[in-house]
């Protein structure tokens, strides 16, 4: 007969079999998610690790164009100021490119390319260092022949393509990281949802690490795509930074080289280092025969040494001077100008340049010769006009005063002017009238004036009469030169004149009656027949009777 096994023997069995079982599979999963959790760690911190690469390469770009920046700022300005960030950032370039080099000496390729790196930046560096000398010892002009050269640029563009393949590099080596770090936590989730069938305890510590350790992985991928948004932000504020000092420096050059007034630039040695296009204008030197001359190849022979002394003592007192100059032109010629000078001084107060500004002042006294010119004269005729003749009746009035003399006015109307313009044209007329404003001075005295007053009316103005008579004899002299054909271009002209006469002491003792007495007699001229004269009073026996 058989004996069955016990039922209770054979349940503990799967009992103690199902719990080793569950032992050895709780062992596994733990196993499992402690081996997870320690490659989630590890994934995570080579993550940061690849961070801190790429924020350190960043770095040695933004330092060399600082340094570069600060270079050429000197160079193109020769601003002191600009040598401070220089020399910090060369100072930091060397530690940060070595912390690079610490960073990825477990990555060969890497450390190759942080050599190829270092390299170039020493060469950058160096040919920066070479620009600042440049610069300090031989002056503007070579340091822009120096930028000019493509040998900085083509470094700087190396440097920037190296820096660039380094980057890329880590990102590649980012996103790889970035992945295992995905599947070590994906491994972990895996592992804690089987410890589920185990316990419910075990899967909720164990989901528990893994969605705390998923989020701090989630964490540091914001970080890392945050700090890169910050650095591609920082680096695109340094181009338009250093685009903009590029812009600026253009901006101060145009408005030196098209300012009005003359600009030069000396050293603290007098010696020229830059001019403008006015200066050059004005002094009529070259810019090749300024630069590098001294000041005093302009000096005229019209001050003495102590003018100059006196102006250098006044400078090294007070850093400024301004004053009126002689100087001399290229071809020998003096001229008056408005000079005024200012030191520019370095951080440590000593003079490094100084800048004047040249005015040329016996232009600006004929330009404004001319303007009282235009304001004084007919613009047609060049004849004085209604100003300049009141002004010149002033004075005619004081002088008969002081001499016991007369002066006459004689106020005159072109008869049959208008036919003339209707016929032949206002071209024609303008020339008539200058014609008539020549032949009427060809019978005054030198002394006499004649003036237009608009349209066809002229004034004459004579002095120092002794005999009121006189001047109807003057103005029939001019009615009869009137009356004379004119050639007007081929086309001969026929006018007339008419003329009203008032006398100083007689008809008036001020210009505005004089003119209102002689315009009232030009009226009656015209009334009595037109081509002759009249009085505002009778002058003497000689007046001819009309």
């Amino acid at each position: 007969m058989r004996t069955s096994r016990p039922i209770q023997l054979t349940s503990e069995r799967r009992i103690i079999a199902g719990l080793a079982a569950a032992t050895v599979l709780f062992i596994f999963v733990t196993v499992a998610s402690l081996a997870s959790i320690r490659r989630l760690e590890t994934d995570v911190a080579s993550v940061r690790h690849t961070e801190e690469v790429i924020a350190k390469a960043q770095t040695v770009l933004s330092h060399i164009i600082d340094a570069e920046s600060a270079g050429r700022g000197f160079s193109l300005t020769g601003d002191t100021t600009f040598l401070d960030p220089y020399t910090v950032a060369a100072s930091q370039l060397a530690s940060e490119v070595s912390e690079l080099q610490l960073l990825v000496v477990d990555n060969p390729p890497q450390l190759h390319r942080s050599l190829a790196i270092q390299q170039r930046v020493m060469e950058r560096l160096s040919l920066v260092a070479h620009l600042i000398k440049v610069r300090s010892d031989e002056g503007l002009v070579a340091a822009q022949r120096e930028v000019s050269s493509r040998r900085g640029k083509d470094v700087q563009d190396a440097i920037r393509q190296r820096i660039d393949e380094f980057i890329a590099a880590e990102r590649a080596l980012f996103v790889e990281r970035t992945e295992a770090t995905h599947r070590s936590t994906l491994r972990a989730t895996i592992a804690a949802g089987a410890g589920t069938a185990l316990s419910i305890i075990m899967f909720l510590v164990a989901a528990g690490l893994v969605v705390r350790d998923y989020r701090r992985s989630h964490r540091a991928h914001a970080r890392v795509s945050a700090d890169n948004l910050a650095l591609n932000d920082h680096i695109q504020k340094a181009q338009t930074a250093l685009s903009n000092a590029r812009s600026r420096l253009h901006m101060t050059d145009a408005a030196f080289q098209n300012a009005q007034e003359g600009l030069v630039v000396t050293g603290s040695d007098g010696l020229i280092l830059s001019v403008n296009r006015a200066f050059i204008r004005i002094t009529e030197f070259s810019e090749e025969e300024c630069v590098g001359q001294s000041m005093s190849q302009h000096r005229s022979d019209r001050h003495g040494d102590d003018f100059y002394q006196a102006m250098w003592q006044q400078l090294q007192a007070q850093g400024e001077w301004a004053g009126a100059i002689w100087n001399k032109r290229r071809g020998g010629e003096t001229y008056q100008a408005w000079l005024s000078i200012n030191a520019v001084r370095d951080t440590a107060g000593a003079v490094q340049n100084y800048i004047g500004v040249l005015t040329d002042m016996s232009r600006m006294q004929r330009v404004e010769t001319d303007l009282e010119r235009l304001a004084l004269h007919d613009a047609l005729t060049g004849l004085p006009n209604r100003s300049l003749l009141k002004s010149r009746l002033a004075q005619a009035l004081e002088q008969a005063r002081l001499d016991g003399t007369h002066c006459a006015v004689l106020y005159q109307d072109l008869d049959r002017f208008k036919a003339v313009n209707d016929t032949l044209g206002h071209a024609a007329g303008d020339t008539l009238l200058r014609e008539v404003a020549r032949r009427i001075q060809s019978q005054l005295r030198d002394g006499d004036t004649v003036a237009r007053l608009g349209g066809d009316e002229f004034v004459i103005l004579l002095k120092g009469l002794s005999q009121p008579g006189a001047a109807g004899k003057v103005a029939q002299k001019i009615i009869t030169a009137l009356n004379e054909t004119f050639d007007l271009d081929g086309q001969p002209a026929n006018i007339g004149a008419s003329v009203g006469i008032s006398i100083s002491g007689i008809d008036g003792s001020t210009g505005d009656e004089l003119l209102a007495k002689a315009d009232a007699a030009l009226y009656e001229a015209k009334r009595g027949g037109r081509n002759t004269w009249r009085s505002a009073s009778p002058l003497d026996a000689a007046q001819p009777m009309h």
